[in-house]
């Protein structure tokens, strides 16, 4: 959901994608904005061709398509429960971030129903326990790639170490070292999730301050919708929904112009430990207030986190 690419507009015509040029100047200068919400390649539409030509699109694609179609099952579970985070010490997993994202119709070129771009993350996390009785969470990521038909493109690697302290993660580090400037700032917050003291059952709903996508810093509806087996794994099933109002700060927005995110989803966790096993995310960002158009830039993105045990 980060490590957005963007080139200018000038880059942008220069592959003469779209007849119109005001249109091409009115559109890529608002996706500036919109794009910060979904792990769109600009690099695919611009020519920047700084990855490896791909010539297995179409099946990488539903290679990765097919990792992340796991059976989901409805079923039966207890009538309250808690969900506090109980670490597995000895326990590990892969990990798979798919994020398929499609262009506008202004300027996308994939059919229709297929994404212009898709970015992939995989890699793998363990829980252990150090000399001091601390439990912690390592791993990272062992590919990080956005696919494109034209070519594929590595990213930076992320680095995963987290403590597990008073039930929360937190970000940590070896003494004496500095923090990894490649450090993973998602898992601490999807790993878990923040619940409201006392029992919890089907239809217990919430308000919280953490999200569940970058930037996380923001207010969230929490439902309890019901009890699911993701693959053979009881898990709790738990309903989400946002709107950012303002994803502006930051971004290069010209005057009049406002940036607004709405996403949806569902993430399941363990019954028994609290860990995370799978997270579905769709989200539409929007651009208003374009000069020489009066359409609005809209930017869909579906998102999915999926954890294998190892």
């Amino acid at each position: 959901m980060d490590g957005v690419f963007f080139q200018t507009t000038e880059s942008f015509e220069r592959v003469h994608l779209m007849d119109n040029v005001m249109k091409r100047r009115v559109f890529l200068g608002s996706a500036v904005g919109a794009l910060v919400a979904a792990p769109l390649a600009i690099k695919y539409l611009t020519g920047d061709k700084a990855g490896v030509t791909n010539r297995n699109f179409n099946r990488e694609l539903q290679a990765y398509r097919n990792m992340v179609d796991v059976p989901i099952q409805t079923i039966d579970g207890p009538a309250t429960f808690t969900l506090p985070l109980r670490p597995p010490v000895g326990q590990g997993w892969t990990y798979l971030f798919f994020a398929p994202s499609v262009m506008p119709n202004e300027i996308s070129t994939a059919p229709p129903g297929e994404p212009d771009v898709f970015n992939v993350r995989k890699g793998w996390l363990g829980v252990g326990r150090t000399q001091s009785d601390q439990i912690v969470f390592v791993g990272g990521d062992e590919e990080n790639k956005e696919y494109s038909p034209r070519w594929t493109t590595p990213k930076e690697s992320s680095e995963i170490a987290l403590m597990f302290q008073d039930g929360k993660l937190f970000p940590a580090k070896e003494k004496g070292t500095a923090a990894q400037s490649n450090r993973d700032t998602q898992f601490e917050h999807l790993l878990g999730l923040n619940v409201p003291a006392g029992d919890l059952s089907i239809g217990r709903q919430w308000r919280a301050s953490t999200g569940r996508i970058l930037p996380f810093r923001y207010a969230t509806t929490y439902q309890i919708a019901g009890f699911a087996e993701v693959a053979t794994c009881k898990t709790v099933n738990v309903r989400f929904d946002a709107t950012v109002p303002n994803m502006a700060p930051g971004m290069t927005l010209e005057r009049g112009q406002s940036l607004t995110n709405k996403h949806s989803g569902n993430v399941y966790f363990d019954l028994e430990t609290g860990m995370l096993v799978r997270q579905e995310v769709a989200m539409t960002s929007t651009v208003t207030g374009i000069k020489g158009t009066d359409k609005d830039l809209v930017v869909e993105g579906k998102f999915i986190i999926q954890l294998f045990p190892a």
